[in-house]
This record gives structure tokens, C-alpha cells and sequence, in this order.
């Protein structure tokens, strides 16, 4: 409060002082606050005895503070005697914490009888879950009797299930009459399975003569799905007549499919008669289609004369369009005279618009006396 004081007092003295004075007392105030908090750029000699009391004061509580921190910066020298039992305490207390978590910093001279007890029971604990876990810091020295039993139980399940999943880690010598018919019985089944859907870790040996039967049959019906499909896995000589068949009549759709929508791996020589004239009617209607549309792939001599009158009508259309729009694809040799009047109309308009805008592209040479007229206005 006595420093507060004073603060207030500086600054009400400063209204009447030259401004060199006042900044002489801004800066004792900074340096004040800087040796306070401890800060490098303090420089004692500047301090008052009031202000060098109250630095004291807060570096000896800094220093307590650091001290129950257990900071390196710590200097026991400079506690009183209640300051140093506190520090002490705190001391013990985070030394128990760190011997209780079994960490390198545990000193354990510091603790008493009861925490060195508690430490050796949690110690005791710590071993006894990373020994059930079959984790590599176990110590069996300091398990129980119980606990070894315990540990021996949880890691003969461990194994149990290893080898239920084929693993590598599989001890098969650990396990029990039972366990080792389960397993096998685990490894039938999962067998069967990869056999059934065709994988290549599949051991027929490991098969009886139903489950071989059924093995077979899957084989064959994903064969056949593969050759309905046109896949490279199939193997024609596995199918039966009926399915021969099928697969045959399969083939032909998917390759009338393929004609029909113009597409290369199309075989003419797989299709019937109707599918022939079908395909070739498609193939006429996608060729009308691309030469009124304009497009390269336009071939003329499979138009009739019907297509070709109107393949030249849309091209007049989309000609005049561009013509009209100034497009440079237009020619004009294409237009009839009542549409070469209007595209001149519009070109006139354009240019028209142009100059109005002030545009580079404003031809005045085209403008009439009466658009020349009012742009001058």
C-alpha cells in the first residue's frame, strides 16, 4: 500500500513538474517494476531503501514459490525456517509420486516406512498387470503364488487364441487336449471356407469327400459366372452342355449390345439376320445424327436422299445463324438473297452499336448520314 501511495503521490506531484521530470519519474517507476519482478534489465542502484525492501520481499517469495516447485533455480539460503519445513514437505510428497509411478527421479532414503510399504504394493501391482499382459517388463520374481497362477492362465488364452487365428506366435505344445481339437477344427472350417471361395492358400488334403463335392460345385458356378460375364478366368471346358448354351447365348446379346451402340469389339459375324438389319438401322441413325449435327465423323454415302435434303437444310440453318451472329465459319456463298439482306442488316447494326460505344472495331465508312448525324451530336 505504501508504494501504491506514493505511485499516486508522483503522479499528482507530476502535473505541476517540467515534462524532463516527469519522465525521469516514468522511468524510476519502470525500473522499480523490472527489479520487482526480477527482471535483468534492473538496476539496483537506482532504488530507493523503500523500493529495495519491497524487491526483497518479492524475490524471496519468487524464490519460496520456486523452491516448492522444486525448480533448479531454487536457494534454500534464502528460506526462513517455516518457508524451508514447507518446502520439505512438498519435497517428500511429489518424491512418494514419482516412487509410486516407478520413475528414475524416486529417491528411495526419502520416504518413511508407510510410503516405502505403499511403493513396494504398488510396485507389486505395476508387475503383476504387465506380467498378465505378457508384456517384457514383467519380473516374475515378485509375483504371488496366486498371480503366477494367474499369469499362467491368461497367457495360455493368449496362445489359445493365437492358434484358433493361425498365427505365428502359436505355442501348440501349450495347449490342452481340448483346446488342440478346437483349433483344428478352427483350421478345417477356415480351410473350407478359402477353398470354397477359390483362394490360393486352400489345401484340398485338409477336405473330406463332402466338403470336396461342394468345393467342386462352387468352382463350377463361379466358372460359369466368369464365362457369362466374358471374363478371362473362364474355362470352357469345365461347363456342360446346358451351359455352354447359355453362355453362348450370353455372348451373342452382349456382342449385339456392343453393334448396336457402335462400339469396336463388335463381332457382325456373331449376329442374326435381324440383328444385322437392326445394327445397321442404328448405325444409319447415329450417321444422320453426326451430319446434321456437323460432325467429322459424318459419312455422306450412307445418307438417302431424304438425310441428304436435310442435312444441307440444318447446314444452311446453322450457317445463316453464324453469318448473322458475324462469325468467321460463315459463308456467304451459302445464303439466299433475303438471307444475305438480313445478315448485311445485322453487320450494319453491330457496326452501328459499336461506334456508338466507342469501340475500336467501328467502321464509320459503313455508318449512314443519319447515324453519322447523331453521333456527332
Amino acid at each position: 500500500m505504501p508504494t501504491r501511495l506514493s505511485a499516486v503521490a508522483l503522479m499528482v506531484a507530476a502535473a505541476g513538474s517540467s515534462p524532463s521530470s516527469v519522465a525521469a519519474q516514468e522511468e524510476g517507476e519502470r525500473n522499480f517494476l523490472a527489479c520487482r519482478l526480477g527482471y535483468s534489465t534492473c538496476r539496483a542502484g537506482d532504488l530507493t531503501p523503500e523500493q529495495l525492501e519491497g524487491v526483497e520481499t518479492a524475490s524471496r517469495a519468487r524464490n519460496f514459490s520456486a523452491c516448492r516447485s522444486g525448480y533448479s533455480s531454487c536457494k534454500p539460503g534464502l528460506l526462513n525456517a517455516d518457508q524451508a519445513e514447507a518446502v520439505q514437505t512438498e519435497n517428500l510428497a511429489r518424491n512418494f509420486d514419482a516412487c509410486r509411478n516407478g520413475h528414475a527421479r524416486c529417491h528411495p532414503g526419502l520416504l518413511n516406512p508407510g510410503q516405502t510399504e505403499a511403493v513396494e504394493t504398488e510396485q507389486c501391482a505395476r508387475n503383476f498387470s504387465a506380467c498378465w499382459s505378457g508384456y517384457s517388463s514383467c519380473d516374475r520374481g515378485l509375483l504371488t503364488a496366486d498371480q503366477i497362477e494367474s499369469v499362467q492362465g491368461a497367457r495360455l488364452a493368449r496362445n489359445f487364441d493365437a492358434c484358433r487365428a493361425a498365427l505365428s506366435r502359436c505355442d501348440r505344445s501349450l495347449l490342452n487336449p481340448d483346446q488342440v481339437e478346437a483349433v483344428e477344427t478352427e483350421r478345417q472350417a477356415h480351410n473350407y471356407a478359402s477353398c470354397r471361395d477359390g483362394y490360393p492358400d486352400c489345401d484340398a488334403t485338409l477336405l473330406d469327400v463332402d466338403r470336396l463335392e461342394a468345393v467342386q460345385t462352387a468352382r463350377l458356378a463361379r466358372n460359369f459366372a466368369s464365362c457369362r460375364s466374358g471374363f478371362t478366368g473362364c474355362d470352357r471346358n469345365l461347363l456342360n452342355p446346358e451351359q455352354t448354351e447359355a453362355v453362348e447365348t450370353e455372348r451373342r446379346a452382349q456382342n449385339f449390345a456392343a453393334c448396336w451402340s457402335g462400339e469396336a469389339r463388335c463381332d457382325e459375324g456373331l449376329l442374326s439376320a435381324d440383328q444385322a438389319e437392326s445394327v445397321q438401322t442404328a448405325r444409319m441413325a447415329r450417321n444422320f445424327a453426326a451430319c446434321r449435327g456437323g460432325s467429322s465423323r459424318c459419312n455422306p454415302g450412307l445418307l438417302t436422299a431424304d438425310q441428304l435434303e436435310a442435312v444441307e437444310t440444318e447446314r444452311r440453318a446453322q450457317n445463316f445463324a453464324s453469318c448473322w451472329n458475324g462469325y468467321a465459319s460463315c459463308h456467304q456463298s451459302l445464303l439466299r438473297a433475303d438471307q444475305a439482306e438480313s445478315v448485311r442488316s445485322a453487320s450494319l447494326a453491330r457496326n452501328y452499336a459499336a461506334c456508338r460505344a466507342g469501340s475500336e472495331t467501328c467502321n464509320l465508312s459503313l455508318l449512314s448520314a443519319e447515324q453519322l448525324d447523331t453521333l456527332r451530336r
